[in-house]
């Protein structure tokens, strides 16, 4: 509702509408919603820098951190997961668009970040409580700096459906994602 934290919509290089954040106060924040795992969170993203975390997702109103783009100790750049171990390393650049599969199921928990998997997470037993933040995490800290095109929640495990597979497929197509 505040005119300074909402991010800048506009077509973007691929003629396809995205919105940039500028990594200080912008942010989309739902109602307050509750989600249980299992659930699974798809997006196509991309960062204006890798020098430190940003969330492009995370719990609003509790404390779970999602998703985001980090340069770790040691240069390594990868997905951000809830803490600093839950990541895989992938080639990424700032400014390209990418995609993160985040599957959330307790110790089952799993992501996969343009293509590369991190193998089994344990991200703990939270699920969704209290609303969804867009741009951000549940604090005012760690703001998404850069765009994020497209962000879809499945209920349950969308990855083992059937047409997981083809919607994967299509999405990769659409964007000319790796």
């Amino acid at each position: 509702g505040t005119a300074a934290n909402q991010p800048l919509y506009a077509v973007g290089s691929l003629g396809r509408g995205q919105f940039t954040f500028d990594g200080t106060n912008d942010c989309f924040d739902t109602a307050s919603w509750s989600l249980a795992q299992n659930f699974t969170i798809w997006t196509v993203l991309d960062t204006a820098s890798i020098a430190t975390l940003r969330y492009a997702a995370g719990t609003l109103g509790s404390t779970p951190t999602f998703a985001g783009i980090y340069r770790g100790d040691g240069g390594a750049v990868g997905g951000y997961f809830g803490v600093q171990s839950n990541h895989p390393t992938a080639s990424y650049s700032a400014g390209v668009l990418s995609w993160a599969c985040y599957h959330v199921n307790g110790a089952s928990s799993s992501l996969v970040f343009n293509g590369t998997t991190s193998g089994t997470l344990n991200f703990g037993t939270t699920g969704i409580n209290g609303g969804w933040r867009v741009g951000g995490r549940f604090d005012a800290f760690s703001r998404w700096a850069g765009k994020i095109v497209e962000q879809i929640i499945f209920a349950g495990d969308a990855t083992t459906l059937p047409g997981w597979a083809a919607f994967l497929a299509n999405r990769q197509a659409y964007y000319s994602l790796p």
